[in-house]
C-alpha cells in the first residue's frame, strides 16, 4: 500500500474520531441544558457559538492536517463517525450522566433544605 492511501486511511478514521467528537461536545451541551434550563434565545446563542466552534476547529484541522483540501472521504468519515456516535454511544451516555446528574441536582437540593432549616433566625441571636 503506498504512503499516500496510508495517509488517506489514516486521515479518514481520524475524521470518524471527529465526528464523534463533535457530537460528543453537542451531548454535554445538552447535558448542560437539562440541568440548567433557559430560554429560547439563550438556546439558539449557545448553537451558533457550538457551531462556529466546530466551523472554527474543522478549519484548523483541515487546514493543518490536509493542506485546507475538502475530499469526499473526509465528509463521510465526519458523517459515519457521528452517526456511529448517535445510534450506539449517545443514548448510553445521555442515560447515564443525565441520571447522575439528576441525582446530584436532587442531593444539592436536599442538603439545600437541610441547611435552610439549621440556620438561625433572626430573633434567636439576641
Amino acid at each position: 500500500m503506498s504512503a499516500e492511501v496510508q495517509k488517506q486511511i489514516y486521515f479518514l478514521f481520524l475524521a470518524w474520531i471527529w465526528g464523534m467528537e463533535m457530537c460528543w461536545a453537542y451531548d454535554g451541551l445538552r447535558l448542560f441544558r437539562q440541568v440548567f434550563p433557559h430560554s429560547r434565545r439563550m438556546l439558539n446563542v449557545e448553537d451558533l457559538f457550538y457551531w462556529l466552534c466546530m466551523t472554527a476547529l474543522l478549519f484548523y484541522l483541515l487546514f493543518t492536517q490536509h493542506w485546507g483540501e475538502i475530499r469526499s472521504y473526509i465528509i463521510f468519515g465526519i458523517l459515519g463517525g457521528s452517526t456511529f456516535y448517535l445510534k450506539t454511544i449517545s443514548p448510553v451516555y445521555l442515560a447515564i450522566v443525565g441520571f447522575l446528574l439528576k441525582s446530584l441536582k436532587i442531593l444539592f437540593s436536599k442538603i439545600r433544605r437541610i441547611l435552610r432549616k439549621m440556620k438561625p433566625k433572626s430573633e434567636d441571636r439576641h
